[in-house]
């Protein structure tokens, strides 16, 4: 069979498999895993978080979020990567009320709110020669509808995402910049969905053993209508650092740049490359 029949297959069966709802998160869509292009077959991360001044949009409550069970994984196949991605378990203790809970969500009353975090089914093609200077990739996938609307952590509505990315890179020094459109759906009648901008850069320093980077990951509603409760603009600024070989330790410092996103925040994270 001939590679290009072999990623036809591979394309076949991940669209066969994308499910057809997803759940939103409180944090914006994960970038492209480009560690998982440079390495053939599975790649495993996983890791816990805690978040301060993070915002529950739906309860109306802000408040501090902490994330057990953060996993991504990853399998290469030629130039097709397939990634499954979310969190198991986000607790989250109100610190202050802002707004009214919308419908259905349960208001603050002095208890912790518990959830599964999202849950997303993604594609990454490599569209340009292993050999060539620049990597150009599509992506796109899904997340899963897990979320309770009583717990006010997410909205179980259809989500989907997708878009283009590049990465340059010379000697040590990496770029990456990426593009895309979010199909999010939302809990009204109307609008029943909106689409939104999605968007990452990264300028980052990768030696064998250890790479640190510089990156801002978020989403933007180019509507000029009042932000939506659960669809508000969201924006991170990250400085990520990562040790090892096959097995990694990977430690991310997060600042929010908008109102709706967590305050600050640090992510660590196990990595192990099979």
């Amino acid at each position: 069979m001939s590679a290009s029949a072999g990623v036809g297959r591979v394309l076949l069966l991940a669209a066969a498999l994308l499910p057809g709802s997803a759940a939103a998160q409180l944090r914006p869509i994960e970038p492209v895993p480009w560690d998982a292009l440079s390495s053939d077959g599975p790649v495993l991360r996983v890791g816990m978080a805690r978040h301060a001044g993070a915002r529950a949009a739906l309860a109306g409550t802000q408040g501090t979020l902490t994330e057990v069970g953060i996993y991504t994984g990853t399998w290469t196949l030629g130039r097709v990567a397939i990634e499954i991605g979310g969190v198991a378990t986000r607790t989250f203790s109100d610190d202050s009320v802002y707004a009214a809970p919308v419908a259905d969500t349960r208001a603050s009353n002095g208890e912790r709110h518990m959830d599964t975090g999202e849950h997303r089914f993604a594609t990454t093609v490599l569209l340009t020669a292993p050999t060539s200077p620049v990597d150009v990739v599509m992506r796109f996938g899904t997340r899963l509808p897990t979320t309770d609307n009583a717990q006010g952590l997410g909205r179980d509505q259809t989500d989907f995402f997708g878009g283009f990315g590049g990465r340059v890179r010379r000697r040590a020094v990496e770029a990456v910049g990426e593009a895309g459109i979010g199909i999010l759906g939302t809990r009204l009648t109307r609008p029943e969905q909106v689409d939104v901008l999605l968007y990452a850069a990264r300028l980052g320093w990768n030696r064998e053993r250890a790479r640190v980077w510089l990156e801002t990951v978020g989403q933007h509603d180019t509507r000029r209508s009042a932000e939506l409760r659960g669809l508000e603009d969201l924006n991170e600024a990250r400085f990520v650092g990562e040790v090892g070989g096959d097995r990694r330790l990977r430690v991310t410092l997060v600042r929010g740049l908008t109102p709706a996103s967590v305050d600050l925040g640090i992510v660590l994270e196990g990595g192990f490359l099979f």
